[in-house]
């Protein structure tokens, strides 16, 4: 698995858990809890690249 496949591997099963825990909620509001959730879990959230990153980038979504 390599560093790109991953990171969503690693969160879809967070993203699915915060959809299924507030289905009527907004997608503005889905990404605020699913951030606060990714949180709690100990990861690092920093800004990503405003383009495409090169093949080989790290991740914008780190773990401790």
């Amino acid at each position: 698995m390599t560093p790109t496949q991953a990171v969503p591997d690693a969160v879809a099963p967070i993203l699915a858990a915060v959809m299924q825990q507030h289905p009527a909620a907004s997608p503005e509001t889905l990404a605020r809890l699913a951030v606060a959730e990714l949180r709690a879990l100990g990861w690092h959230i920093t800004p990503g690249p405003t383009r495409r990153p090169c093949p080989g980038a790290a991740p914008t979504l780190e773990t401790p």
